[in-house]
């Protein structure tokens, strides 16, 4: 049975957090971010390039496939490139993040961004409801939400701390720590705009 946990920041960029924030306005550096930090570095990135966020249920036998992995994150990358593949369509930029729903209907949703450049939303929803194990009947229909980031939500970084909240949960029901994904492309373009802008906090603070 899942139950309901109270949030649990990102403790693994907590800890080393203070030193950094005096000198950098707040902002760690990268080696020192917790993972949903660097997902919301992810997200601002796919969105300079018009990605959208996505909503993913999985069926099933995702859901027995990935929860029983040791990576979860990653198989559930796997899943995704394959089911592309197999449509014929290149792998699209992702990242994402895993959450158990706090209820007890032992869901696992996927929250991420997608960026649909050279693919149309049908089709991308068609390949990842695929990826996800396709659920049929009126749940069907409500196992993919494709939406632009609110910005009225915090943009990027609001999406990213969307799942941060539930993670104490999600980390305790998978058994694992490392419940995001993303390319290592992205991960290094996220790295240098992350980069980027503690450099610019940094001269602003001499100021």
């Amino acid at each position: 049975m899942l139950d309901t946990l109270p949030y649990a920041p990102d403790t693994q960029a907590k800890t080393r957090f203070a030193s950094s924030a005096r000198t950098h306005s707040r902002k760690p550096s990268w080696k020192a971010a917790g993972q949903f930090d660097r997902l919301g570095a992810a997200y601002e990135v796919m969105q300079a390039r018009g990605a959208k966020t996505f909503t993913l249920r999985l069926g099933p036998d995702a859901l027995e496939r990935v929860t029983v992995s040791a990576d979860p994150a990653r198989v559930m990358s796997r899943r995704i490139a394959r089911a592309f593949e197999r449509a014929g369509v290149q792998v699209p930029f992702l990242a994402f993040s895993l959450e158990v729903t706090p209820n007890e209907r032992n869901q696992l949703h996927l929250h991420g961004a997608i960026d649909l450049s050279g693919i149309s939303e049908d089709l991308a929803k068609d390949i990842l409801r695929d990826a996800a194990d396709r659920i049929e009947g009126r749940a069907g229909s409500r196992q993919i939400k494709i939406k632009p980031f609110d910005m009225n939500k915090g943009g990027p970084m609001g999406w990213a701390n969307y799942t941060r909240r539930g993670y104490a949960r999600t980390r305790r029901v998978l058994g694992q720590e490392r419940v995001t994904y993303m390319p290592d492309l992205l991960r290094r373009l996220a790295r240098t705009s992350w980069d980027g802008s503690r450099q610019i906090k940094s001269v602003t603070h001499l100021h």
